[in-house]
């Protein structure tokens, strides 16, 4: 029986996957958020330091987005656009 890669592991191979480029940061956290379902700390704090880039970029760029999510979600996403359009 394997043991399941824990978060920091599983981010740094993310992070590696786009070739530890800090210009590829929204690729990997939508690609960390994609496997976890959301943005764990542990795994921003990988990201931070496998690219290279203090912790309060790598959280900045998280919490701009409202497509990231810092809390755990459920499995089905609901969006709903209160346009004008």
């Amino acid at each position: 029986m394997t043991k399941p890669m824990s978060i920091a592991a599983r981010t740094r191979k993310i992070v590696k996957s786009h070739g530890n480029d800090k210009s590829a940061m929204i690729a990997v956290l939508q690609d960390i958020q994609e496997a976890f379902n959301y943005l764990p700390k542990e795994a921003l704090k990988a990201a931070a330091k496998a690219l290279n880039v203090p912790m309060s970029r790598v959280y900045e760029a998280a919490t701009f987005y409202t497509a990231f999510s810092l809390k755990p979600r459920g499995k089905h996403i609901v969006k709903i656009c209160k346009g004008t359009a």
